[in-house]
């Protein structure tokens, strides 16, 4: 089973594409992200957050484990795994964030999106 949707996502990342990123989510969306305590309860929201996230440097990202789920026939699509961002800092160094993620999506609309860095303990 392939996760098209976040390999959509993964690859508008890649490609700095605020316009496919937004287009992936639908106008109500969650997301809960990887570096803001805000959680975004709307496209406008989620737009904000990531017009600042793309300013990374180099911002690259990379999915390291996916788990596919489905529920309802088909009609909804859970994806989780793990992925990698990678960046430089303001000061050029560069750095590498390990994130855990979920998706919830429905007619290929992202619904939910929860993102957080890894911990580094058990």
């Amino acid at each position: 089973m392939e996760a098209i949707i976040l390999n959509k996502w993964i690859e508008s990342i890649n490609e700095n594409n605020l316009d496919v990123i937004l287009s992936l989510y639908s106008e109500s969306a969650i997301l809960i992200p990887t570096l803001s305590k805000k959680i975004r309860k709307n496209k406008s929201e989620i737009k904000d957050y990531f017009i600042h996230f793309l300013k990374n440097k180099g911002l690259k990202a990379e999915v390291k484990e996916v788990h596919i789920q489905t529920l309802y026939n088909n009609a909804i699509k859970l994806n989780s795994g793990s992925y990698l961002f990678s960046y430089y800092s303001e000061k050029n160094e560069y750095q590498e964030l390990n994130a855990r993620f979920s998706f919830i999506i429905k007619d290929n609309i992202i619904l939910e999106h929860h993102s957080s860095i890894t911990p580094t303990n058990n």
